[in-house]
């Protein structure tokens, strides 16, 4: 059997990812809680939900160590192997997709490294400290931008993408606003509409260029601000 990982306890959990991402329009309430069962089994074995290197769990056996229905389990595997955050190996054994984007990248381990080592140096050097905590600010609001903007160009529709670095600009120009959260709420409201009219009524309405969205969308704060995507039964 494969050796156990005895450092991965805990993965970085991404609040806005979480929040804003594909996953809250694509699965149910009860998938994405599934779904959190598997990231926390997959922090055992490096992203691999598997008996061992070989032999998958039996679903019966993973219902029960998850308290979850095996039908509705197997139903949530299927869905999540369809839309590519499961990858069935040929073994039958499951894998966390994209793994490695539930790890903290190597830059961010660094830089906590050098904040203890500030830390320290800190308590006898108060300018050093203050100085440190600007350039941390900066460092956080560009990575903060960063990652919206990949969560945003993924999120939005193929063809309305053109033009990536005018769009991380006016991105970058709506967090200096102050405006972010409320930009976000309203986009994530827009693209649930989208979802609604295609799945609802099917009718797939092309969505608008990203830039030109992102010129106009205070001003279709009132239509889609509060907008929820509901699935019609």
């Amino acid at each position: 059997m494969k050796k156990r990982s005895s450092e991965k306890k805990w993965i970085p959990f991404w609040a806005d990812k979480w929040l804003w991402g594909s996953m809250r329009i694509e699965c149910t309430i009860e998938e994405r809680a599934i779904w959190i069962d598997l990231l926390a089994l997959g922090t055992k074995d490096d992203g691999f939900i598997r008996a061992n290197e070989d032999i998958p769990y039996p679903v019966e056996q993973l219902a029960g160590m998850l308290r979850i229905p095996k039908d509705r389990l197997q139903k949530g595997i299927n869905k999540f192997v369809r839309i590519k955050k499961l990858t069935r190996l040929q073994n039958k054994t499951l894998y966390i997709t994209e793994w490695k984007k539930y790890q903290l990248t190597d830059r961010h381990k660094r830089r906590v490294m050098s904040e203890k080592k500030d830390t320290v140096a800190a308590k006898e050097d108060p300018i050093l400290d203050k100085n440190r905590e600007e350039e941390n600010r900066k460092e956080d609001k560009n990575i903060l931008c960063e990652k919206e903007f990949q969560l945003l160009w993924k999120a939005w529709p193929k063809e309305g993408r053109f033009d990536s670095k005018e769009t991380l600009k006016k991105l970058k120009a709506i967090h200096k606003q102050g405006k972010l959260d409320l930009f976000k709420k309203v986009t994530n409201g827009y693209l649930q509409f989208l979802h609604h009219k295609e799945a609802n009524e099917n009718f797939p309405q092309k969505a608008k260029h990203l830039k030109t969205w992102m010129n106009n969308w205070e001003g279709e704060r009132e239509q889609y601000e509060n907008f929820k995507y509901e699935q019609r039964l």
